[in-house]
């Protein structure tokens, strides 16, 4: 990602975080909701997502984690990402980046990301 891509999209997600913070996904009928949860009737690993962004950026973690467990399990990673690809250059980006982006860590996310999906529907978490 290009300097310019790198302003764009920091841009999208501070506006979208901005809309998040004032506006409460539940109070807003123009708030999308969950396409998977509407035709089959299960959460997605997704579902909360914007309830719980809403009250982390508010800083109410613990309700965050009632809405969307995944989310607060997932910021450290994001950070750490946001850190080594836009804030670290050179060598020490290069050094964060062969964690952040091994094999073994997407690996290790994505079956944590399906064994949330299967978890919050089985348990009702």
């Amino acid at each position: 990602m290009n300097r310019t891509e790198k302003i764009i999209f920091g841009a999208g997600a501070l506006c979208a975080c901005t809309a998040l913070f004032f506006l409460n996904p539940t109070q807003h009928d123009f708030m999308p909701r969950c396409l998977w949860k509407s035709m089959m009737g299960y959460d997605c690993p997704g579902c909360g997502f914007q309830r719980a962004l809403h009250a982390a950026l508010h800083g109410r973690l613990l309700e965050a984690a009632h809405y969307n467990l995944f989310l607060i399990l997932v910021i450290p990673y994001l950070i750490a990402l946001i850190v080594s690809d836009w804030i670290l250059t050179g060598e020490r980006a290069a050094r964060w980046q062969r964690v952040t982006h091994s094999q073994w860590m997407l690996w290790g996310y994505v079956v944590l990301y399906f064994l949330w999906w299967v978890l919050r529907n089985v348990m009702g978490i």
